[in-house]
C-alpha cells in the first residue's frame, strides 16, 4: 500500500472491494487505495490492471454473472475522492481482451460525487444491468451493460449499498 510505511504488510491493508468472477472463481477483481487489480490464481498474485486509466483509486467493483470475464469499476480522484471530470464514469474490464472500455455517461448527471464500497451492483441479465449509488444520494442505472445511463428521478439520502434481484422467471 502506497500510503503505508511498509509497502506490503502482512496485515492492515485497506482493500476497498473484492469480487469473484462468477464463472472462474479463481479470478478475483479488486479496487482500493493503490488501484485496480486482478488475481487469476485465487489471490496468490495480483496484477495492477488500472494503470492505463487517468485514476484507478476507488471503492466499487461488480462482476455480472451473465458476462463472465467482465468487471465494472468507478474510479475516483484520490483527493478529494470525487468523480472524475465531474461526471459519471464507469469502466468495464474484459479479461478476454485484457482491455478497458469507457462507459462515460452522456447527458446531465450530477457530478462531484463519491461512493461507498457496496454502492455498485449488477443483475443477472444479458446484457447486464448496472446500478450505482453515490454519497450525495443519486442512483444511476443502465439496463444495457453501461451503453446508456439514466438517473433515478428521486433524491435519496447518501447511498451506502446497492443490491438488485429479479425473479427467476424474468431471467
Amino acid at each position: 500500500m502506497s500510503f503505508l510505511p511498509e509497502k506490503a504488510p502482512e496485515f492492515g491493508q485497506c482493500v476497498h472491494k473484492i469480487i469473484l468472477d462468477p464463472a472462474t472463481p479463481s479470478t478475483i477483481y479488486r479496487q482500493d487505495h493503490d488501484g485496480i487489480f486482478v488475481s487469476r490464481n485465487r489471490g496468490d498474485h495480483w496484477s495492477r490492471i488500472g494503470r492505463s486509466l487517468d485514476h484507478d483509486f476507488g471503492f466499487v467493483v461488480g462482476a455480472p454473472s451473465a458476462r463472465p470475464g467482465e468487471a465494472y469499476f468507478v474510479p475516483l480522484n484520490p483527493m478529494p475522492r470525487l468523480s472524475l471530470g465531474n461526471q459519471l464514469q464507469v469502466y468495464r474490464w474484459s479479461e478476454k481482451g485484457r482491455s478497458w472500455s469507457s462507459l462515460i455517461a452522456k447527458g446531465k448527471f450530477p457530478g462531484g460525487f463519491g461512493n461507498h464500497r457496496d454502492a455498485l451492483a449488477t443483475d443477472d441479465f444479458d446484457p447486464p444491468g448496472i446500478y450505482f449509488g453515490t454519497n450525495n444520494g443519486s442512483l444511476f442505472w443502465s439496463a444495457n451493460g453501461g451503453q446508456k445511463w439514466a438517473a433515478v428521478p428521486y433524491q435519496f439520502p447518501g447511498i451506502h449499498s446497492v443490491t438488485v434481484s429479479a425473479p427467476a422467471s424474468a431471467r
